[in-house]
């Protein structure tokens, strides 16, 4: 028969593997709780100013792609799919829809059924309406009503492209231009909310919109747009 020897336990050190550690003093037991409260204090601050969660979005917009807003009553944003169309009647008040780069049949039949009025403009992207576009529209707007009301911030009208992000930006871009928004604020809203800069056509032509609204030129294709507000 094998005898397995016991192994002897060792005693273990009197003194931790990692050193003595020197007792704390009155200042430690102090600082440490301090900075514990300190940075607690700061998380809550960064909490309450909102930095890391933006807030809810604004309820009066839609939650469609890129849906900003262009003026009291006149929401722009990406292309509404079928029920789409009936969510913006009937939870946001929209009365009418601007398709500005073109209406397809399927678009026509469903704001008919909803009982939506329409105007459909044919603006490329990359391109700026042209004057006989923006007459339509503003005469479209004026008799939605929505130029007297100001819509109540129900969004009475809807503008959209395919994504919200092309020709329906400069639309709605000239239009806050002709309603009397400085052209540095309708730029600086613009970069502020993301939108993608214009191309050399359509910043020349908001230009020229914006010296037609001062009075400041007297001349160019936008010049039949004078006097035109909403």
């Amino acid at each position: 028969m094998t005898v397995i020897p016991l192994r002897r336990t060792r005693r273990l050190p009197d003194v931790p593997a990692f050193g003595l550690c020197a007792p704390s003093g009155w200042r430690r037991r102090v600082a440490v709780p301090f900075v514990l409260m300190l940075l607690l204090g700061v998380a809550l601050g960064v909490r309450v100013s909102g930095v890391l969660d933006p807030g809810p979005p604004d309820r009066f917009l839609p939650p469609l792609p890129a849906a900003a807003r262009v003026a009291p009553g006149v929401v722009r944003g990406g292309q509404p799919a079928d029920i789409d169309f009936l969510r913006l009647r009937d939870a946001y008040g929209v009365r009418a829809v601007v398709d500005v780069d073109g209406m397809d049949v399927e678009e026509q039949a469903v704001t008919r059924s909803l009982g939506l009025r329409t105007l459909a403009l044919d603006v490329p992207d990359g391109r700026p309406p042209t004057p006989q576009d923006l007459l339509s529209l503003v005469s479209f707007l004026r008799s939605t009503g929505v130029a007297r009301s100001g819509g109540g911030g129900s969004g009475a009208v809807y503008l959209h492209d395919v994504d919200g992000r092309g020709s329906v930006v400069i639309v709605s871009a000239m239009l806050q231009v002709l309603r009397g928004v400085p052209l540095a604020t309708v730029l600086e809203d613009l970069r502020a909310g993301g939108a993608p800069a214009f191309t050399g056509a359509e910043s020349l032509a908001l230009s020229e919109v914006a010296q037609v609204r001062n009075g400041t030129t007297p001349g160019g294709a936008y010049a039949a747009l004078r006097g035109e507000m909403w």
